[in-house]
């Protein structure tokens, strides 16, 4: 295990932004959200981030597939995994990790859904 000092933190959140889109906690109006990082309103004084984890595993808006239709033919198209970008969750609780790590278990093993299992491969979870 090593350990990471806090004033190196934010140096460590830029190295792996260059890489990554990294979501970082960030206090706005009095709440702590997990947000792309911003150096200015960074903080690690919270208890909890307001919003879920799982907002970032489950998608909003989703396309399930693409369809063109000609006069004689419809073509399905899946969305290509490829095109999503990886991604750090920095600053997740603990109790949230293994709340995704639980829903990991679901839908990797029992029900696998390839939209989630694409966008989860691509999403490192870092627990403070």
């Amino acid at each position: 295990m090593q350990k990471l000092l806090n004033q190196d933190l934010l140096t460590v959140l830029k190295i792996w932004n260059e890489q990554y889109e990294v979501f970082a906690p960030k206090k706005i109006d009095g709440d702590v959200v997990l947000s792309v990082l911003d150096e200015e309103n960074f903080t690690m004084d919270y208890i909890n981030v307001t919003l879920p984890v799982k907002q970032y595993v489950f998608e909003q808006n989703e396309n399930f597939f693409k369809w063109n239709r000609s006069e004689k033919e419809i073509t399905i198209k899946a969305p290509d995994p490829n095109k999503l970008s990886s991604r750090v969750l920095f600053g997740v609780r603990p109790s949230d990790a293994y709340g995704v790590a639980y829903t990991d278990k679901f839908y990797f093993e029992e029900f696998e859904d390839t939209n989630y299992t694409d966008r989860r491969k691509r999403t490192a979870i870092v627990a403070v």
